[in-house]
């Protein structure tokens, strides 16, 4: 796993705004809590210093959170090592 990542749920607007995050601990797992509910688009935040990107093309999961319940994503973000990712065709 990587810690530190941030894992950001937003709002569906235009623009988006922050509704609430959590870091990954040293295993990847991660726990945000008191999100009202919504539908909300999930975004990752990997410190540049890491030298750890998204690879191209990543699809992040909508979360919906509902009253009372807990929400659970079971759905691996895959993180490379920058260097492992090709470079963008001209």
């Amino acid at each position: 796993g990587l810690g530190g990542v941030r894992i950001i749920l937003n709002t569906r607007t235009v623009p988006p705004t922050e509704v609430a995050s959590g870091l990954t601990d040293a295993n990847g797992y991660y726990r945000i809590e008191n999100v009202p509910p919504g539908v909300y688009n999930m975004a990752v935040e990997i410190n540049p210093a890491t030298g750890f990107v998204l690879p191209p093309g990543t699809q992040l999961p909508q979360v919906s959170v509902f009253d009372g319940q807990i929400t659970q994503i079971t759905q691996p973000i895959v993180i490379v090592d920058e260097g492992d990712v090709p470079p963008n065709p001209i």
